[in-house]
């Protein structure tokens, strides 16, 4: 007796509540317009205005070494490889790297610095990969690397440490601009291109039809790999490299 009276107020509760909750939701307008439309949510939200491109880097800087990435400036890509060498042997480690086939990597003299830049496909045995970011994005603090031969996706996830090479000038603000960054990357060189993302110009009719396609896959990192799933405490490299470093020049 005392349970079936215990359902029978539940239940009247819940139709009370359900009864409660349709009444307001019939009192609302039908649709909201400039009229019925409630003072206090007349706001207009200003955009905080665009940073300059020093200031994107500063920021970018900020917000990946925020995540535990290792950040090392350099003059020019050139530099690029007495700069890993120093890294490799500071964290002890061997000679050999990998990289993809078609990188613009392959260009450089890594011999001079008797580091082998692999392009075969990476092996449990490697513990360095290194890529080249397409873009960057300030606001998040996010390396944008797009699959492909320059770029083979496993070296993101599977290298112990992950190294990426990153051109200043490709640092953008936001996520969303890393989108029209990837579709208009051939049509104009970096710099201009980055200036018409930062001046929020439009591009026009002519290059939106010509624009580049994507690969398949565009992945987004900001930090080496972390888990705290077990115990609660911190640990590195449980799903991906467990270090990332990023050169930019």
């Amino acid at each position: 007796m005392e349970e079936s009276i215990y359902m029978s107020d539940i239940k009247t509760l819940s139709d009370n509540n359900r009864a409660a909750i349709m009444a307001k939701l019939n009192s609302l307008p039908v649709a909201v317009t400039s009229e019925n439309r409630p003072d206090k949510v007349k706001t207009q939200i200003k955009l905080k205005d665009t940073p300059q491109h020093e200031e994107l880097v500063s920021q970018f800087i900020e917000k990946i070494s925020a995540s535990k990435a290792n950040v090392f400036n350099i003059e020019s890509i050139n530099d690029l490889p007495a700069a890993v060498k120093k890294w490799l042997d500071d964290n002890e480690l061997s000679n050999t790297i990998y990289g993809g086939k078609k990188s613009l990597l392959n260009n450089i003299d890594w011999a001079v610095e008797k580091i082998d830049l692999s392009t075969e496909s990476f092996t449990d045995d490697g513990k360095v990969a290194i890529s080249t970011a397409t873009c960057a994005i300030a606001d998040t603090g996010s390396l944008v690397l797009l699959s492909g031969l320059e770029n083979p996706a496993k070296n993101n996830f599977l290298a112990e440490h992950h190294l990426v090479a990153l051109d200043k000038n490709t640092i953008i603000y936001r996520s969303e601009d890393a989108w029209d960054y990837l579709l208009y990357r051939g049509l104009l060189n970096k710099e201009q291109l980055n200036k018409e993302l930062l001046n929020k110009n439009l591009l026009n009719e002519e290059s939106s039809n010509s624009h580049q396609p994507l690969p398949r896959a565009v992945n987004f990192i900001s930090g080496p790999s972390s888990s705290a799933d077990v115990g609660l405490t911190l640990e590195y490299g449980a799903h991906g490299p467990r270090t990332l470093s990023v050169f930019i020049f």
